[in-house]
């Protein structure tokens, strides 16, 4: 009885064998064509991941010349700011100006107008 099972395990496990080996070789293609995928990847990763650097490094340039642009910007409206208050300050001056002259052409013009009357009035009366 013992010889049975024993012939019955033996049949058994190389029916299982049997069964395996294309199971067994399958694997070996499945593994071989993962490795073969892996590489594949790699290499097209590669010139890809070089394009991706150099895109970001112009990037980076051109982030920094935005920077520059938009900092020369800023002091260029400053400027302009800076402008319109001393424009503004020397329309301000010009404007004190303009009324002190006219105050004193006004100024002057009664007072010639006064001394010309004096004058005239003095004149006849000496002269009359």
């Amino acid at each position: 009885m013992e010889r049975i099972v024993l012939i019955g395990l033996v049949i058994v496990a190389t029916v299982v064998l049997v069964m395996l080996i294309p199971v067994i070789l399958q694997l070996k293609r499945t593994v071989k064509s993962v490795d073969d995928f892996f590489k594949n990847t790699e290499q097209e990763l590669k010139p890809v991941l070089k394009e991706l650097n150099e895109v970001l490094t112009e990037l980076r340039v051109t982030t920094n010349n935005i920077n520059t642009v938009t900092t020369n910007a800023r002091e260029l409206s400053q400027s302009v700011v800076d402008l319109t208050y001393k424009i503004n300050s020397i329309t301000s001056t010009i404007t004190d100006m303009q009324r002190e002259t006219t105050a004193t052409v006004a100024g002057l013009k009664a007072g010639v107008r006064t001394a010309v009357g004096v004058f005239l009035k003095n004149l006849t009366k000496k002269g009359g």
